[in-house]
């Protein structure tokens, strides 16, 4: 106990003087942490952030063909930038995202969506031509582009079987927290702090039978911000690998965030070939972060829009159909 507790002391002191005041000597120390206090100075900056703002695109940077990849991937989502504002609590969003570079800014390029805690309103101008929707309750998915940044942020749930044969959803920190209580695990803190990106991070490995189950590197200097991750198959492949390449800081009233700016995923996917086989390969994304505002200020406006000009609308709620007029 006196080893976490100098290791916390240690922690606080850089955090107040800086990344680029951080000497060896505090380095070496702070490797001293274990697994719980890593994963409590991850929690204490990025797992209460229940809202949020963020610009971003992501895309695919390899698909595996130059390495003899079985797949094809001809309907694969190549580019897509996005905006986004969400708040968890309450499941409100709005959202616009395009597939083209610059198409936020154009309406026949865009699709949009919020949803203000009563209705749903939808807009899809990467038609023949502009349609719209307003219905009732939580409509959409806007998931897909929400865990854009919250798995680089390891803020996102996983699911595991428990003892009935259920799968039971947490939070993939909440659900390692678990696994460094267990006895069937191996959870270690490596000894020597590991370098990603300039970043000095310490780095934790999650082992079942001598197996790795995930690793995980955390920049120190940076409030715990993830800067690696991977997870492993029972037979020991990397399934999935992010890597943080740039850094930027959002300051608010609160502090300061660190979030990636510019970071690859790579991951297995896996598809169907002709024959019927089920086959897999990697696939590399490029996250590009341009804008990130935690626990961002939400007001009603937030998650409302409205409809461009020549827009046909259906709208659910009042029971009317029309179409939008001006230019």
């Amino acid at each position: 106990m006196q080893m976490i507790e100098r290791a916390r002391v240690i922690l606080a002191i850089v955090a107040l003087c800086g990344a680029s005041s951080m000497s060896i000597a505090l380095a070496e120390e702070a490797a001293f942490l274990d697994a719980q206090a890593l994963i409590a100075g991850w929690r204490a900056h990025y797992g209460g952030i229940d809202r949020m703002h963020f610009r971003l695109s992501e895309r695919v940077i390899d698909d595996g063909q130059s390495k003899g990849s079985p797949l094809k991937l001809e309907d694969l989502v190549r580019f897509h930038t996005a905006e986004m504002t969400v708040d968890k609590a309450t499941k409100r969003f709005h959202l616009r995202y395009s597939r083209k570079e610059g198409g936020l800014d154009e309406p026949l390029n865009a699709y949009e969506c919020a949803f203000d805690g009563e209705a749903t309103r939808q807009y899809w101008g990467d038609g023949p031509r502009r349609r719209g929707t307003v219905a009732p309750g939580l409509r959409g998915n806007p998931g897909i582009t929400e865990r854009t940044i919250e798995q680089y942020l390891l803020n996102f749930t996983v699911g595991y079987k428990q003892e009935d044969g259920k799968y039971k959803w947490v939070a993939l920190m909440d659900h390692l927290s678990d696994l460094t209580e267990s006895g069937d695990l191996r959870v270690v803190v490596e000894d020597n702090l590991e370098t990603v990106a300039n970043e000095v991070c310490h780095a934790i490995e999650v082992a079942y039978e001598g197996k790795p189950t995930y690793r995980l590197w955390f920049a120190h200097a940076k409030g715990m911000l993830p800067m690696k991750y991977q997870s492993f198959s029972v037979d020991g492949d990397i399934l999935k690998e992010m890597v943080v390449i740039e850094t930027a800081k959002a300051e608010t009233d609160t502090g300061i965030t660190w979030y990636p700016s510019k970071a690859n995923l790579t991951q297995r996917v896996g598809e169907y070939d002709d024959s019927g086989n089920h086959v897999t390969g990697p696939l590399t994304y490029q996250l590009e972060v341009f804008e990130f505002t935690p626990n961002v200020e939400v007001d009603e406006s937030t998650f409302q829009f409205e409809f461009p000009a020549g827009t046909e609308v259906r709208d659910e709620v009042r029971g009317v159909e029309y179409t939008v007029t001006g230019k």
